[in-house]
């Protein structure tokens, strides 16, 4: 589960190629269980992640790490004018119970999005020469032009 949290705390950080839905339906099929649109900029607006940070003394890391990412979107090579989709699929087998999440997002600055994002999520996430992104050497997801899909 706390991978779960963790995967969708870190596309929260994410924005989409383009407004039109139809980009996003290429990566759902007849077994989705759910597609969120997330407005990175307007989330960033809303939420004052300083002062809940300051206020609250019992927040769990998964929520500072949310609240990290939502803090400074620009700063993350992520083109946050964009929406973010997340998509829900069903694990990989009927005994999974942890769903399969995936982000997809645009990347402005792969520089910007390897750092910020090791950074945030005290993980190694590096971008190799064919634009195959690893979390801690793991491959996590892949990038075409500027496109972006990471799952976990």
């Amino acid at each position: 589960m706390k991978k779960v949290i963790y995967l969708a705390l870190l596309a929260t950080i994410y924005s989409c190629s383009s407004n039109n839905n139809e980009d996003i339906l290429k990566y759902t099929n007849d077994t989705t269980l759910g597609l969120s649109r997330v407005n990175l900029k307007t989330v960033a607006e809303k939420v004052s992640a300083d002062k809940v940070l300051k206020e609250k003394k019992n927040i769990h890391n998964e929520q500072k790490l949310f609240l990290e990412l939502v803090n400074k979107p620009k700063e993350s090579g992520i083109n946050v004018d964009k929406p973010l989709y997340i998509i829900v699929d069903p694990g990989k087998s009927n005994t999974d119970n942890e769903p399969n999440i995936k982000a997809y997002f645009e990347i402005d600055d792969k520089t910007k999005f390897q750092k910020s994002m090791s950074d945030i999520t005290r993980t190694k996430v590096t971008i190799d020469k064919k634009d195959f992104i690893y979390v801690d050497g793991l491959l996590t997801g892949s990038i075409k032009g500027k496109e972006a899909i990471l799952t976990k």
